[in-house]
């Protein structure tokens, strides 16, 4: 009887010594994989990640940046698939809800989009570009009114982002407030003076105003051209 216990705890230490050491190499494979991800080495990132799942499929961080692979890869399907499968793991999981409301926006799958950055502020109503991804998601749609909104909530979590300022100024000149947009480029520009997009974007603005002004211009000269004519034309045949 002692023997035959002696027997089982004997083969019962063995499976928790290497059940240990199991997830101990998986966390390894992990911590290289994220690593090698945060180097865009994709592809190494990917086997290690895959090879951590295969040791541990309840590793929800190696399943996060699995999918972030997949995204980054533009397979957005597959990396939507992956996303869900971190939040079956961990429901609560705000970053996955913001990644798989960017994968449906690339789906262009809007309705589950916004459910899912819905659900990522719910948890965390702090981070900026939670509200600027689900702006950018309403742009596509076309509702600029709650792109505008979503996009003033993100400027006032992070006012330092120019990206931010140069995108709510697409929003609002597609609202047709090309003041406001102009006046956004212009704090773009204030915060990151380099700032290429912004540039361009106010330098059509300008151009497109010019125009305007040229072509108002110029009607104005037609029209007073016309009238002086006409009244020439009168005073010739008073004449006559």
């Amino acid at each position: 009887m002692k023997y035959t216990l002696s027997i089982v705890f004997q083969v019962l230490f063995s499976t928790f010594i290497l059940k240990s050491q199991t997830l101990a190499y998986s966390d390894t494979l992990m911590y290289y994989g994220s690593q090698l991800y945060q180097a865009k080495d994709l592809l190494l990132a990917k086997e290690k990640l895959d090879s951590c799942i295969l040791l541990n499929p309840k590793n929800d961080e190696c399943k996060y940046y699995r999918a972030k692979i997949e995204y980054d890869m533009k397979s957005y399907q597959k990396a939507s698939i992956m996303f869900k499968n971190v939040l079956a793991l961990q429901e609560n999981d705000e970053s996955s809800w913001h990644m798989l409301g960017l994968c449906f926006t690339n789906l262009k799958h809007y309705d589950s989009a916004e459910f899912c950055f819905k659900n990522a502020v719910r948890l965390n109503s702090r981070r900026s570009e939670f509200y600027a991804n689900w702006g950018n998601s309403q742009f596509l749609r076309g509702n600029y009114e709650h792109a505008d909104q979503l996009y003033g909530t993100a400027i006032l979590l992070d006012e330092k982002q120019a990206q931010y300022y140069v995108n709510r100024a697409e929003i609002r000149a597609k609202l047709g407030n090309k003041e406001d947009a102009q006046d956004d480029l212009k704090q773009a520009l204030s915060i990151e003076p380099g700032n290429a997009m912004a540039k361009k974007y106010l330098a059509d603005h300008t151009n497109w105003d010019t125009k305007w002004l040229f072509i108002l211009g110029l009607g104005f000269l037609l029209f007073f051209s016309l009238i002086f004519w006409l009244r020439k034309r009168q005073n010739r045949s008073e004449f006559l």
